[in-house]
């Protein structure tokens, strides 16, 4: 998200959201300096998900040379890049049957990429933000006046979905 800010978050009249939709700032107006940022509630408890998973996600890391886990604000993810790649996605899937099984009690998916396995709210996507967006257009009554375009990008395969 920091890339994000930094590129683009000094235009002005320019909405944006991050991490999958989940964190974003409505268009800064005029004589503003700095962005207010704004998150959606998913119904996740994710101090509690981080309890469960990361334990597991560690003894996958142990034994895994080259992974590592990376924490966001919304999801958790395990890589397994820089891992030898055949016993990399062999840890993966195993992983993630693991975590399935600790984890059902929350409201959670899994999300698996070359490379990483992500934990995410399960309401969690891109279509969330963009809803919402079209919805307060909608609401404040400026119907298709008030917005030029909605564009939406990210960095891996799960984007093109």
């Amino acid at each position: 998200s920091e890339n994000v800010i930094n590129a683009l978050g000094h235009i002005p009249n320019l909405g944006l959201a991050v991490s999958n939709g989940a964190k974003f700032s409505a268009p800064m107006i005029e004589g503003e300096t700095e962005r207010r940022w704004q998150t959606f509630d998913l119904g996740v408890d994710w101090d509690a998900v981080k309890r469960v998973a990361l334990p597991v996600l560690s003894k996958y890391t142990a034994r895994s040379n080259g992974s590592f886990v990376k924490l966001t604000t919304f999801s958790i993810g395990w890589s397994y890049y820089s891992c030898d790649p055949e016993w990399g996605s062999l840890q993966a899937s195993h992983l993630v049957l693991e975590l399935e099984s600790e984890l059902r009690a929350f409201d959670v998916r899994f999300v698996t990429l070359k490379g990483i396995v992500e934990v995410v709210p399960r309401r969690l996507n891109k279509g969330l933000i963009v809803k919402k967006v079209l919805r307060d257009i909608s609401c404040q009554g400026q119907g298709d006046d008030g917005l030029d375009f909605i564009m939406c990008m990210g960095d891996d395969i799960s984007d093109e979905k």
